[in-house]
């Protein structure tokens, strides 16, 4: 099963994927509610295989640290989560592993994270 990072600035919605993570057997590496805390943590000790990245995080674009979340888990794939149908469009470009459009089917959540952390994950071009 994988460890996932959640990272979403909503409390509630990450308590449920944080329940759906666990129940369906996945580790939770640590959930921050921003993405500058996510990356002040420390990479000795989280070894996430997934990252789940709210794109709108407050007045912060998830997206826009990127780079950073690549540079510092550089083995972790990118779940991409977002509302806006713009940033759907762009994800890919921006190098993400994957998009899901919110809200979706926590169902879809779990096969999605299954496929990312599998031996033949390959990222989308960025």
């Amino acid at each position: 099963m994988a460890r996932v990072m959640i990272v979403e600035d909503e409390g509630d919605l990450s308590e449920l994927y944080r329940l759906v993570l666990h129940a369906g057997g996945h580790t939770i590496e640590g959930i921050y509610a921003d993405p500058l805390s996510a990356l002040q943590a420390s990479p000795c000790t989280l070894h996430p295989d997934v990252i789940i990245l709210d794109e709108r995080l407050g007045m912060k674009s998830g997206i826009a640290h990127l780079s950073e979340f690549r540079s510092k888990f550089p083995a972790a794939k990118i779940l991409l989560a977002s509302a806006d149908p713009e940033v759907l469009d762009d994800g890919p470009a921006k190098g993400v592993d994957s998009i899901r459009k919110k809200p979706f089917p926590m169902n879809e959540l779990l096969d999605e994270i299954r496929n990312l952390s599998g031996p033949a994950s390959k990222r989308l071009p960025g």
